[in-house]
């Protein structure tokens, strides 16, 4: 469908994030007042990254999985009256050999125009999408955002950003690298030292700059963070996560050391733990929420990474580079 701007007041537009794990839409009317109201939002775990970073090519079945939910969410948008949608693909995609032919699939299957956007854009529209739901005031934060095929970190104040960048670490990529497919029982320390080591070594160059740059708090915005503080504030807070709620960086790897001593079989039993986050071996599961929530000050980027909501080891690593907290608020 028509890509154009986001300027006619009072009109249905729709959003759908094609990930490495996940296919998410959203759909909102713009109002005249300069907010919009969200009619529908929906998810579906897709794993499209499945079997493709060690040759860099979507896979068969896995691409026909994100064809049919794309079709289905197209549809459901125009059901609203969605007169466009704007739709984009990350890290799976961007980095597929074959993404040409996925590309054209989605169009003539899916009736969809797929806009391929780079890492570092992807960092931009994350920043957008959280820093519109914060209220940082005169704080510097970073952001961080763990998805399937890859992780998106920015620093930045409440208005605007001093660094964005992306690393080619995700849940599902340290998962087929580091995980045999029947591979189910806990994660042996030896494991956890070599995905450690590969996450500092990809990461490198993004944590001595970070260390240059001055950071109040870490704001962690994706299903695995917001899994693992749930689990953290169930666990070990006796209630549930608060979207205000701040963990200190000690918290956090305590519950990834609780988590990484229990089997696949038993993690899928600890409350609070997103059912459809990637283990070794996922179905395909769908979480759909129908809105009528309004928010304001709407723009492209930021409506399209509202949209996004993006493995432990990694927001253990992240989270201990000389940072006092992470903040982890709800997706938007």
């Amino acid at each position: 469908m028509a890509r154009g701007a986001l300027d006619v007041a009072d009109s249905v537009v729709a959003f759908i994030d094609l990930g490495t794990n996940s296919v998410r839409l959203l759909v909102v009317r713009l109002n005249p007042n300069a907010s919009y109201t969200v009619l529908a939002r929906d998810k579906e775990t897709v794993r499209l990254g499945e079997g493709e970073f060690a040759g860099n090519r979507l896979q068969a079945e896995a691409m026909q999985r994100a064809i049919l939910v794309c079709a289905k969410f197209v549809h459901v948008a125009q059901s609203l009256g969605a007169g466009e949608v704007h739709a984009v693909a990350t890290a799976a995609t961007r980095e597929a050999r074959n993404r040409g032919d996925f590309v054209r699939k989605l169009r003539k299957q899916a009736g969809l125009e797929m806009h391929v956007i780079s890492g570092k854009e992807e960092a931009r529209l994350i920043y957008l999408g959280v820093a519109g739901g914060l209220n940082l005031g005169a704080k510097s934060g970073l952001f961080v955002d763990i998805g399937g095929g890859s992780t998106e970190v920015i620093v930045g104040t409440q208005d605007e950003y001093a660094y964005l960048d992306t690393m080619r670490l995700g849940a599902i990529r340290l998962t087929s690298r580091f995980f045999k497919p029947d591979e189910e029982g806990p994660v042996t320390d030896r494991k956890y030292a070599m995905l450690q080591r590969h996450i500092r070594d990809a990461a490198v160059r993004v944590f001595q700059k970070l260390r240059q740059l001055p950071v109040d708090t870490v704001i962690a915005s994706s299903g695995t963070a917001e899994s693992v503080a749930q689990v953290a504030s169930l666990k070990f807070r006796g209630r549930a996560l608060d979207p205000e709620d701040v963990l200190p960086a000690s918290l956090v790897a305590k519950t990834v050391q609780y988590l990484r001593s229990l089997s696949i079989r038993e993690r899928r039993k600890v409350p609070g733990l997103n059912p459809s986050a990637p283990t070794s071996s996922s179905p395909a599961r769908r979480s759909s929420t129908p809105s009528s929530r309004t928010s304001s000050s709407p723009s492209s980027a930021s409506a399209t990474a509202a949209c996004r909501t993006g493995c432990s080891s990694i927001t253990s690593t992240v989270t201990s580079i000389s940072r006092p907290s992470a903040r982890c608020p709800r997706a938007s």
